[in-house]
């Protein structure tokens, strides 16, 4: 990652007129600003740009110590200099960049997640919360709703399910004992369900159910 390029026109003072009352119109005051001009242009990309972009990616000080300090030989400032570049390398960007090893958080936390668009991306809390759960989708299985002939089949939509998500299926039974003993009764003669992409066919192939049955399809999401 580059460091944001002074650019700056310092050619200040010789762009002004011979005379610079008369040519430029300037006064006396503003005739003298205009020999500090250029050194306060350095002074902002110094103090506004350059130092608070160094301080994002190293330790200023620490580099100046280990580069300048008189007491040090030749052969340690450019061992200093060398490792500061290779920490430099090894930085993640703050606008992206790739990792090719393990982030150790240090007990903190990654926050202000955006939710997920590919496979291998990170979910937050909340995302997990409101998405990766189970919802329940109540249904029935009509008795005139089997087909005429064997193999009897009974297609369902279920709301929710995606070619994306799985499911599964389970009675519904009523709290009545006598009443769940029919059904049950019923339902037994159900062989097998198969799901395609929105849709549950549920199939027998002796004899089809002659009573309204219950169903929870359990849709995970």
């Amino acid at each position: 990652m580059a460091i944001p390029k002074f650019l700056d026109d310092l050619n200040i003072i010789s762009k002004l007129g011979d005379y610079p009352r008369s040519d430029d119109g300037l006064s006396t005051m503003q005739f003298k600003a205009k020999f500090d001009e250029g050194v306060l242009k350095m002074q902002k990309y110094l103090n506004d740009v350059l130092i608070p972009y160094m301080n994002q990616l190293v330790d200023v000080q620490a580099l100046l110590n280990g580069i300048l300090d008189s007491t040090l030989s030749l052969a340690d400032k450019a061992a200093n200099a060398k490792a500061t570049g290779a920490a430099l390398d090894r930085k993640l960007d703050k606008t992206g960049g790739n990792v090719t090893g393990n982030i150790d958080m240090g007990g903190k936390r990654v926050v202000n997640l955006g939710n997920p668009v590919s496979d291998g991306d990170v979910v937050c809390k909340k995302y997990l919360e409101d998405y990766a759960s189970t919802k329940e989708v109540p249904l029935t299985l009509l008795a005139s709703g089997w087909s005429s002939a064997a193999p009897y089949t009974q297609t369902v939509q279920v709301t929710g399910l995606t070619d994306q998500l799985r499911c599964e299926v389970f009675p519904n039974w009523p709290d009545n004992a006598e009443t769940e003993k029919d059904l049950q009764e019923e339902a037994a003669k159900i062989s097998s369900c198969r799901r395609s992409g929105t849709q549950v066919t549920f199939r027998c192939l002796d004899e089809r159910p002659a009573a309204d049955i219950p169903i929870i399809v359990e849709v995970h999401v």
